[in-house]
């Protein structure tokens, strides 16, 4: 990516930067960084070594992939950057709509890795193959890294890229070009959903309780998942959703609003990173907090 198009970003006087994550777990990290490091030097652009720790609880891919993404957007934002470019492929996009399809996702989810984010990150790649990555690297004889955990059969991803895809396109070649553009039809579909509901183009951080009666109530969870992920970059998991629908008890149309029904609507829902639902009488809103304790990712306080 950064050999396609930095020369021409830098000749329009765009400023660049590049940056490595060591995750403190492969003794390999360190020789692909200075490789990267290399590669920024020589086309003349700043590089950024960066290094997180990773605990020792639940899914080790999901806590690296946070852990990065918070890295690299602290950086973006300390240097004054635009964007924060990262390289996912139409083949990543195809591997994340079938293990979300498979653990029970709903439209927002199947939209899988977005192009872009209201966070600043892009997915410049996200059209092009492995392959087709692969071959222009090979056909420029550059030099590339592959993290050894990218075979690791331990890894959901992995079993999916290596067994389920190769079964799938055994029958039909195109399952990973057209998985992709199911992923586009859902991020659509979403984007219409939100539409419909009269939330503001400009991700208002507010889902009044009138825009929410203008949905019907089967369509709520896919339109409160993208909304929320609009505002804050951020999924609802699947408790997380339990956690706010027993929130929105009696917020529905004809439903009445006496007194005691109003009294009882209201709660919050932690997210993972630093971002809260809260429910009122009046509706949702998200907001942003100074720190949430990793160890209470997600939780509902309720009203009575």
């Amino acid at each position: 990516m950064a050999h396609a198009w930095v020369p021409q970003l830098l000749s329009q006087g765009t400023k660049v930067e590049i940056a490595a994550v060591d995750h403190g777990v492969r003794a390999e990290a360190g020789a692909e960084i200075a490789l990267v490091a290399r590669s920024a030097r020589e086309l003349g652009v700043p590089f950024h070594s960066l290094s997180v720790t990773l605990g020792s609880k639940g899914s080790l891919q999901a806590e690296a992939r946070e852990q990065r993404y918070r890295a690299l957007l602290d950086l973006r934002q300390d240097r004054g950057l635009d964007v924060l470019a990262v390289g996912h492929t139409r083949d990543d996009q195809a591997e994340t709509v079938v293990m979300r399809l498979f653990n029970g996702a709903d439209v927002p989810q199947l939209a899988a890795i977005q192009p872009r984010r209201e966070d600043g990150v892009i997915r410049p790649l996200l059209d092009c193959s492995r392959e087709e990555i692969l071959a222009y690297l090979n056909h420029h004889r550059l030099n590339y890294a592959q993290d050894p955990s990218n075979t690791a059969p331990r890894f959901e991803r992995v079993t999916v890229r290596q067994e389920v895809l190769p079964a799938l396109e055994a029958s039909y070649p195109k399952a990973r070009e057209h998985l992709a553009k199911f992923a586009d039809r859902m991020r659509s579909l979403g984007r219409e959903q939100i539409g419909d509901s009269g939330d503001p183009e400009d991700s208002a951080p507010r889902f009044t309780r009138q825009q929410l009666q203008r949905v019907p109530m089967v369509q709520w969870q896919a339109v409160l998942r993208q909304w929320v992920y609009r505002v804050s970059g951020e999924h609802l998991s699947t408790k997380q959703w339990a956690q706010l629908e027993s929130l929105l008890d009696g917020m529905g149309p004809g439903l009445g609003s006496g007194a005691e029904r109003q009294r009882r609507i209201g709660g919050e829902v932690w997210l993972p990173r630093s971002w809260s639902v809260h429910v009122s009488a009046q509706g949702l809103e998200l907001k942003q907090r100074d720190a949430i304790p990793h160890e209470s990712p997600a939780r509902a306080v309720s009203k009575s």
